[in-house]
């Protein structure tokens, strides 16, 4: 999609606009939305579904269904602010390197793998880094939607390190939760930190 959005061609600001329309989003207001959207009964996603031939679906309240509904209400939260990153990496890409593969008769996908990706390492990894960090630190969004259910199937350490702190009163284990969740998150930053440095050698 960073590609397709480097590129110049009319009607290029509206794309971009509703593509960062949900980066601008508060995700509290957008998960209301959605699980209005996936309700079971009346939403207008199974609509649709009946519509294509297709049966309804659970959603979130679904046993099976509610781990990949998560994941893609935050996909669809988190893709926009990575394609802002890469296509700051493509903007800042040197065009020497491209005006000598096409001079030695080099297509677009040779251009693509051999030149764009590897100049993009760095931003790839910067773009992982981030959405790894705001993808384990997500609490709101499945709160709201699920708090943790249908059972346990979507309850994250966010949420079960807040249900022993304030809901079974074990502040001591709960705050425990948190700490070692912490470290996670630093050996995973770490890891993508480190990549990051190799890719820009």
């Amino acid at each position: 999609m960073a590609l397709v959005l480097n590129r110049t061609f009319r009607g290029l600001g509206v794309i971009r606009t509703l593509f960062l329309l949900p980066l601008v989003a508060t995700p509290t207001a957008t998960s209301v939305i959605w699980l209005i959207m996936m309700e079971p009964s009346i939403g207008i996603l199974n609509h649709f579904l009946e519509v294509v031939g297709l049966p309804r679906s659970l959603w979130v309240a679904g046993d099976t269904s509610v781990v990949p509904s998560l994941v893609w209400i935050n996909a669809w939260h988190g893709v926009p602010f990575v394609m802002l990153i890469l296509l700051a990496g493509l903007r800042s890409l040197p065009t020497e390197p491209f005006e000598a593969a096409r001079i030695d008769g080099a297509s677009k996908i040779q251009e693509f793998f051999q030149i764009t990706l590897p100049l993009l390492k760095g931003a790839i990894v910067v773009a992982m880094l981030f959405r790894a960090i705001d993808t384990l630190k997500v609490f709101d969004a499945i709160w709201i939607m699920t708090a943790g259910g249908p059972g346990r199937r979507s309850e994250t350490l966010h949420i079960y390190s807040y249900l022993t702190a304030f809901e079974f009163y074990d502040l001591g284990y709960g705050s425990a939760v948190i700490l070692v969740f912490m470290v996670i998150i630093l050996i995973i930053s770490a890891v993508l930190i480190r990549l990051r440095q190799r890719a820009w050698l």
